[in-house]
């Protein structure tokens, strides 16, 4: 009950668990950081709604087009989305973020559209983690291809690849065993 109170409220939890046997350690038993709860990664039945997919979103924007990533750690659900400007705020509606991460020091207000979070947790990350690059090879590792473009995924959806990146970092760092699922 009050992980969940916790969560609802905004916060990040850190469940921890002893990583060796009390009776062989000398003084205090280790513990490790095995998974993090936020909005958009509960897996928890009580913390869903079973109604609707609870996503987690990540926004990256050139020019003139916004990229967004969102998955469904519940259900592996994991979709890439490239959107003019005029239309990322309809784009981000249909997913309806719990959680939603954009680069550090950059704003979610576009030329002409303003993407509107509704209630969601803005998580802020470091920019580098949104590179196209690195995402490009981090995602292709991550579903076992050599390319992501047997996906659909080509190079004119370099803005979605970098959301999908860091939406795949944040992830890793919130399980650090992993998602194969996804």
């Amino acid at each position: 009950d009050y992980l969940r109170r916790l969560v609802q409220h905004g916060f990040r939890v850190a469940i921890c668990e002893q990583v060796e046997d009390p009776k062989l350690a000398k003084g205090i038993v280790r513990r490790e950081v095995v998974e993090t709860i936020t909005l958009g990664a509960a897996f928890a039945d009580d913390m869903l709604d079973v109604t609707r997919n609870n996503f987690l979103c990540a926004v990256h924007r050139d020019a003139d087009t916004f990229g967004i990533a969102a998955a469904d750690v519940s259900t592996g659900a994991f979709h890439l989305v490239v959107s003019p400007t005029r239309d990322a705020g309809a784009a981000l509606a249909r997913f309806a973020p719990s959680e939603v991460l954009v680069a550090r020091g950059t704003s979610m207000v576009g030329a002409s559209a303003e993407l509107q979070a509704d209630g969601a947790l803005v998580t802020e990350r470091d920019g580098w983690e949104f590179d196209p690059e690195l995402a490009r090879e981090e995602l292709a590792r991550h579903f076992g291809v050599h390319s992501l473009e047997g996906f659909g995924v080509g190079g004119d959806a370099d803005v979605a690849v970098g959301a999908g990146g860091a939406l795949l970092r944040y992830v890793r760092e919130l399980q650090p065993g992993g998602l194969p699922h996804l």
